[in-house]
């Protein structure tokens, strides 16, 4: 559906050059989620060099039913969201003093269960992964329950769309593309003063 070598080879490395001596020099963390197909759980490499690492970025947002299987070193992946949909467990567990959590989804949005068929008619090599991508609903439910919770008590700052996105995962609409950049600008824009409250509160 799309084109590997286009999107993480020609695009970052030829026609766009990514900046990666600035990526090194930045001292910030850079980690991404990726699901291993044999254990059917999250992992979060991290990454130091983009152009190295490059699969990993690919696995990280290779959609189930949609890409093909992302081999690195013997291990099989695919997208990170399928068992971790908001890492916000792991990035509490780096330590860091503030956590900001950004969402695609308004504050009321919940998924619905799925059967899984699809996953055990795909996937059925691999029963660990097909076991928790089915519950992926409950999961990211029960993880965004807990998020609500953790910004009610002041422990995180969630910036969340005001309305529901009108694109879909492969949108391809340049306006609908432009106007969903769009708001995120706008709701960026009016949380600043309380982003910046929480940033440096308890410092």
């Amino acid at each position: 559906m799309v084109n590997k070598e286009m999107a993480y080879y020609k695009i970052p490395m030829e026609l766009d050059v990514f900046d990666q001596e600035a990526f090194a020099q930045s001292g910030v963390p850079f980690y991404v989620t990726v699901t291993n197909l044999e254990t059917g759980q999250a992992e979060y490499p991290k990454i130091d060099h983009v152009f190295e690492q490059m699969e990993y970025l690919r696995a990280s947002s290779a959609l189930p039913l949609i890409s093909k299987i992302v081999e690195i070193d013997g291990k099989k992946y695919l997208d990170g969201g399928l068992t971790d949909s908001i890492p916000v467990d792991f990035a509490r567990s780096l330590g860091f003093d503030k956590l900001i959590v950004i969402l695609t989804q308004p504050l009321d949005y919940r998924k619905k269960p799925s059967s899984g068929r699809l996953y055990r008619l795909f996937y059925k090599d691999y029963p660990k992964f097909v076991e928790i991508a089915s519950k992926r609903y409950q999961h990211y439910n029960e993880t965004v329950e807990r998020i609500v919770k953790l910004e009610t008590a002041g422990d995180i700052y969630v910036i969340r769309p005001d309305q529901a996105l009108d694109i879909s995962r492969l949108e391809r609409d340049p306006d609908k593309l432009e106007a969903a950049y769009t708001l995120g600008l706008e709701d960026g824009q009016h949380h600043h003063a309380a982003l910046q409250k929480y940033l440096e509160e308890n410092i």
